[in-house]
């Protein structure tokens, strides 16, 4: 049954990642609609043959030895999101029920932020890119992450739910690993898609519906110039502050 379960889930996935032509390449940010034309054939290059969905295994956890390197160098051997597991907290407020960080981690419980704290610095790893900002989750309030004591939650909170946060990130010419879990909250279709995107162009999006199980999405994908990137995750289809969950991101140079 559990193998079962799990093709199900893969087949169902793969089926959703249509957006991306089988041998999809994306213009750089300044083209103006994504058309091909021999000058703009630089930036990403994506196919959604290169695309794994399964539920989450023991054997999928990555952990990484300390960089040697800063982000900004090109040899960079760790991983290229800032906070990717989510796990970073200071006292900054919530702006819902004014819990911080810091309770979060300690308390269940969950609050929305304009911003989120960098492991680096004094400085933020995500913020807001629209909507009313990112909910952060305690484990337990859905279900434990792989990951940690943190989640997010896109499809936030209020009327207009649906929200996307963001970082820069300085990547050079190569071939790249996305990796991240996702687990489906809602039983109701077009109701958990999570978008990944760099510079708005699509690298990874999935929907599922609910099923109780963390899943593992991986994505590879080349990067043909050498630049800094805008790292953006959304929510997607139905607001209704019941959407996807999401941690454990990783990009890795491969």
């Amino acid at each position: 049954m559990k193998d079962l379960k799990k093709t199900a889930i893969y087949l169902l996935a793969l089926s959703l990642f249509t957006s991306c032509s089988d041998n999809a390449v994306f213009s750089s940010p300044d083209g103006d609609n994504g058309s091909l034309g021999e000058q703009d054939i630089q930036a990403i290059e994506v196919s959604k043959e290169n695309t794994e969905v399964h539920i989450f295994e023991e054997n999928d956890f990555i952990e990484l030895p300390s960089p040697t390197l800063p982000r900004t160098d090109c040899r960079y051997d760790g991983n290229f999101i800032d906070n990717g597991s989510f796990e970073e907290i200071d006292q900054r407020q919530g702006l819902i029920k004014n819990k911080s960080l810091v309770d979060l981690f300690k308390n269940k419980g969950w609050d929305i932020f304009a911003d989120l704290p960098s492991s680096v610095g004094n400085e933020n790893s995500w913020e807001a890119l629209k909507g009313v900002g990112v909910e952060v989750q305690s484990n337990g309030v859905v279900k434990q992450s792989p990951y940690g004591v943190l989640v997010i939650e896109l499809d936030s909170h209020g009327k207009n739910s649906n929200s996307s946060i963001h970082q820069r990130i300085k990547l050079c010419k190569g071939e790249y690993s996305l990796s991240f879990v996702y687990l489906a909250r809602s039983k109701k279709e077009n109701d958990n898609t999570i978008l990944i995107s760099l510079d708005d162009k699509e690298i990874s999006e999935v929907n599922l519906t609910q099923t109780g199980d963390w899943v593992q999405v991986h994505q590879t994908f080349k990067i043909n110039k050498e630049n800094v990137y805008d790292f953006s995750i959304s929510a997607l289809g139905i607001e209704n502050t019941i959407g996807g969950l999401v941690d454990g991101i990783f990009l890795l140079k491969n």
